[in-house]
């Protein structure tokens, strides 16, 4: 490790170095990574909120400055990073033009330099600028040796710190990328043009692939979007099913993109659901129990601000459910809830032990040939949660251990048609 000594004694080499006079025509020189006792690493240090504020050295020209906002703008375009003008802030980055591409990794604390050397490589400064974030280059992750092979003899002995693996690096789970702007060439640090890197197999063909400078390959945006989050809110596709009945928590499969940045999601722009994150394209959400019945929509919230909306539907219950105790104590009142709808009659039926349970032609509570009639124990609709609630009271005349049970039934009084819906036979002991 340096001292960070090294980097006043940089930063003074940067600022007196001859400078060739036009920046067009500068052959590229790559990168060289400082390895300073407080770089970060994959998962180091990050800018607060993803902003990094910067100052420019006096040896940056006005077409330097350009090139610079022009590279940084790339960056800003995909995720929710934002170079910003320094005023007072403590941590910064001073940018300098320089004889070589570098900076330290990460946010390490007070002015930490950049230097530039190819400012007519965009994607060069690019590179230079997703070090300033935390990104070491993608062939020094811990698990690069299976897929590529440093040839050590190759390199340029002042080189050898830019092939060392990174033991902490953090590669978020994120497939390596042999398409990243991080990834050195296969030639790149080595004596004379000699190959550093050998891509192994099965991946030999992309030998003369690594280390390209025209494009955020599609992992460079997921790992800086892992860190920073996008620069546009998650969108939502689809939702399934988009009907949930009213009665006990539903569940919903939200789908769409950039849902593993989700913080918050909202069913009719005011209750926060529960969810768990699936993936970045999928989340498992819970609509809260009893809410009212009708069109409802859905969003969810990132850090950037809120997806579209998608509609749900709540339902009634059809068939309608009893939840009821399964034993009562006599003369005193129980509550029992019937969970239908809010539209059609509801009603209650009731029969007890040895006394008949069927209205022929109509509803049987199916408790067998012995029970023949039964009586109506309440009759109702739902409010707007379709939930009726009836109170239920125990004679002390009925003996203890008597079995009641319990049937409700549903229909439109004004469009009466067979079968007409029932809810499961519900059983309830007197004590």
């Amino acid at each position: 490790m340096q001292p960070h000594g090294v980097v006043a004694l940089l930063f003074a080499a940067a600022s007196t170095a001859q400078l060739p006079p036009s920046i067009a025509n500068r052959p590229m020189v790559g990168c060289h990574v400082l390895t300073i006792g407080l770089d970060g690493n994959f998962g180091g240090a990050t800018w607060n909120g993803g902003n990094v504020p910067f100052a420019y050295d006096a040896s940056v020209t006005a077409a330097m400055q350009t090139a610079m906002a022009a590279a940084m703008q790339e960056i800003a375009n995909v995720v929710n990073v934002h170079f910003v003008p320094r005023t007072n802030e403590t941590d910064y980055i001073v940018i300098r033009d320089s004889t070589i591409n570098s900076s330290v990794v990460g946010r390490i604390g007070g002015p930490q330099a950049v230097h530039v050397f190819n400012w007519n490589v965009r994607f060069e400064v690019v590179h230079v600028l997703m070090h300033v974030l935390g990104y070491w280059h993608e062939h020094q992750r811990p698990d690069r040796d299976q897929f590529v092979a440093v040839q050590t003899a190759n390199v340029d002995p002042t080189r050898t710190t830019d092939f060392d693996i990174v033991p902490t690096g953090n590669t978020r789970g994120r497939a390596y990328d042999f398409d990243s702007v991080m990834h050195f060439a296969g030639t790149e640090g080595g004596i004379g043009g000699a190959i550093t890197l050998l891509v192994l197999p099965p991946n030999t063909n992309l030998q003369n692939s690594i280390g390209q400078r025209t494009h955020l390959s599609t992992g460079d945006v997921d790992a800086l979007r892992l860190v920073y989050g996008s620069s546009v809110p998650p969108v939502l596709a689809s939702l399934t099913p988009a009907v949930v009945p009213a009665w006990l928590p539903g569940t919903l499969l939200v789908n769409g993109t950039l849902l593993d940045e989700v913080t918050r999601v909202w069913l009719d722009g005011a209750a926060s659901l529960a969810f768990t994150t699936l993936s970045a394209a999928q989340l498992r959400v819970t609509v809260p129990n009893l809410f009212p019945i009708g069109p409802h929509t859905v969003q969810v919230e990132s850090a950037i601000g809120r997806s579209n909306p998608l509609p749900v539907q709540i339902t009634g219950n059809d068939p309608p459910v009893l939840e009821m105790p399964s034993v009562v104590v006599r003369n005193f009142a129980t509550l029992l809830r019937i969970h239908s709808d809010n539209v059609r009659t509801n009603i209650l039926l009731v029969a007890f032990d040895n006394q008949p349970s069927t209205i022929p032609g109509v509803i049987s509570l199916g408790l067998g040939s012995q029970f023949t009639t039964l009586g109506q124990f309440a009759t109702g609709i739902g409010g707007p949660t379709g939930v009726q609630v009836v109170s239920l009271t125990v004679p002390t005349s009925v003996p203890t251990s008597t079995n009641l049970w319990f049937q409700s039934i549903v229909f439109d009084p004004n469009n009466l048609t067979l079968p007409i819906t029932t809810s499961a036979l519900a059983q309830v002991r007197t004590f």
